[in-house]
């Protein structure tokens, strides 16, 4: 029975730490759209400034993601939520468009070093089968920490300015450090298995060693929903204000609960329904969802949107995100993962330089309606992938 528990010590930590973490991250991403523009920016500069914080990020986690496997989670953790909570307080003190620039490429390489640790050590202190519901509250953690964030961090910025909403965001960052020490590292590598790595270092590309192939396919999937999701994570408040809509935060409010109660029942619904037309279903979710957002003038059309891409989402990347941590072996769950999530930022990076300069250019109708037709490109991936099966 020890074995099947979920709820340990570590489980606790590290979801504490992705909770504060969450909202610090989701300040950026909603807020600084925002704060470009009052600086002086553009929509384009604000998708200019994503790419460049991808960029970062691939190239850091080409680098550390294979850390994680043989350097050891406990020190990759420390080290990249150290690097986040110092990027955060550089934030205070820049108020330009270079100086916020560099520091969201600073950003790309932070987050590279830390994000992909998290899920990693959920993977080593969950049992493999409550691994659903393990990555279910994982997720619900970090939306958790996303809608705070999201209904927060744009009152503050609206009533005390940008200075108190990233000092703010600091404390939270530094707190994910406390609970990121507290962590126990579980995942040994034993002599034998160095010496068993050291061979397929000789026999494998070396690029096999920064990047798992198996869970490519599974992966793209995830590419095109976020490449499609970072027209509302990036623009969507710049889009509810320019119409006239009073209250668009509750968007992201709305759509994190949703995304927490999505979280906590997949693993449920995906025992008695096959996970393949869950993500089916996840799909057409976001594909309305888009569509509704475009053609919407008022916050009740845009809850409704909210509501639906809370679902398909969230249920996309949660099922696709087990998928790969059951394909592979546990010496390579963190390449794996950085792996995931190295096509996911991909993803919101060229997708925020694509929308920005299509809603500069062209308008928010026609951004949300091209965000609707991208998730087709999932759909016909996941497509493809199931009839293989």
């Amino acid at each position: 029975m020890k074995k099947e528990k979920l709820w340990t010590k570590d489980y606790i930590l590290i979801l504490l730490c992705v909770l504060f973490a969450s909202f610090t991250t989701n300040v950026f991403m909603i807020i600084v759209p925002t704060y470009v523009l009052d600086i002086g920016g553009s929509d384009a500069i604000t998708g200019f400034m994503m790419t460049g914080l991808t960029i970062s990020g691939i190239i850091t986690r080409i680098f550390f993601g294979p850390l994680i496997d043989r350097w050891g989670r406990k020190k990759t953790l420390m080290l990249g939520s150290s690097l986040f909570a110092l990027n955060t307080l550089a934030y205070c003190f820049i108020k330009s468009i270079p100086g916020l620039f560099i520091l969201r490429i600073f950003n790309g390489i932070s987050q590279g070093i830390f994000f992909p640790v998290p899920p990693t050590i959920v993977a080593d202190v969950v049992p493999k089968g409550r691994l659903v519901d393990g990555i279910g509250f994982f997720g619900a953690t970090s939306s958790l920490g996303f809608a705070a964030a999201s209904f927060v961090g744009l009152s503050i910025y609206q009533n005390y300015g940008a200075t108190m909403l990233f000092a703010l965001s600091f404390l939270c960052a530094a707190i994910s450090v406390i609970f990121a020490s507290l962590v126990k590292d579980r995942y040994v590598v034993e002599n034998e298995d160095i010496n068993t790595i050291n061979k397929k270092r000789i026999q494998l590309p070396k690029v096999s060693m920064i990047f798992e192939f198996s869970i490519l396919l599974t992966s793209l999937i995830n590419f095109f929903i976020l490449f499609s999701n970072s027209s509302v994570s990036n623009f969507l408040i710049n889009c509810g204000l320019s119409r006239g809509i009073s209250k668009i935060s509750l968007f992201f409010v709305v759509n994190h609960i949703v995304n927490i109660i999505v979280r906590l029942m997949t693993g449920k619904i995906a025992r008695k329904i096959n996970e393949n037309v869950l993500i089916s279903f996840g799909i057409v979710c976001t594909f309305l969802a888009m569509v509704l957002i475009a053609f919407a003038h008022n916050i009740y059309i845009m809850l409704i949107a909210s509501i639906l891409l809370g679902i398909g989402v969230t249920m996309i990347q949660q099922l696709i995100h087990v998928k790969i941590l059951h394909g592979v072996e546990e010496n390579r769950r963190g390449v794996a993962n950085s792996t995931f999530q190295l096509l996911g930022d991909i993803g919101n990076g060229v997708g925020a330089t694509v929308w920005g300069n299509v809603a500069s250019y062209g308008g928010y109708f026609i951004t949300f309606i091209l965000a609707a037709a991208s998730t087709l490109f999932a759909g016909m991936i996941h497509i493809k992938q199931a009839m293989r099966k």
